[in-house]
């Protein structure tokens, strides 16, 4: 199994994209979020690209490594998720749409993206979206305060 590792640019050029002082952190959290996730996207590459052995005396090695292939499949599949809602949080930015909820047309709170910096949408809105069914979670790896400390 060849995978081949894509990595979008956001800017194009020589000059940095405008973002306005407001934004600036939770600019520069969501760069280093996105790099975060890259480099752990690199290291589940290898993983997956990693040969099983044939099925024999070991049946249940042989299942345990497909299991844990499947595993690093699933969160590959979550990696690139989390990376799409931060280069679309990023690109909002750039546009000066971020912290606009994309539901209701209202300022999302500060504390809101302070904690979900790559959110579009108001707790509340997320909430009835989710109920809906018309919304999922994308949780970037295990929780932890985005704030360096």
């Amino acid at each position: 199994m060849k995978f081949n590792l894509r990595v979008q640019v956001l800017s194009t050029g020589s000059k940095k994209p405008f973002v306005p002082a407001k934004w600036a952190w939770h600019y520069r959290t969501l760069c280093r979020l996105r790099n975060e996730l890259q480099d752990h996207r690199v290291i589940l590459l290898a993983d997956a690209g990693e040969p099983t052995r044939r099925p024999g005396r070991e049946i249940a090695d042989f299942a345990t490594e497909e299991f844990s292939r499947d595993l690093i499949l699933a969160e590959l599949s979550h990696n690139q998720e989390a990376l799409s809602e931060i280069d679309a949080a990023l690109e909002r930015i750039e546009l000066g749409t971020y912290g606009i909820c994309e539901k209701t047309g209202k300022p999302i709170p500060a504390s809101r993206l302070k904690a979900v910096p790559s959110t579009r949408f108001s707790r509340e809105a997320e909430i009835s979206l989710e109920r809906a069914g018309q919304a999922s979670r994308v949780h970037i790896r295990e929780l932890h305060s985005v704030r360096k400390v």
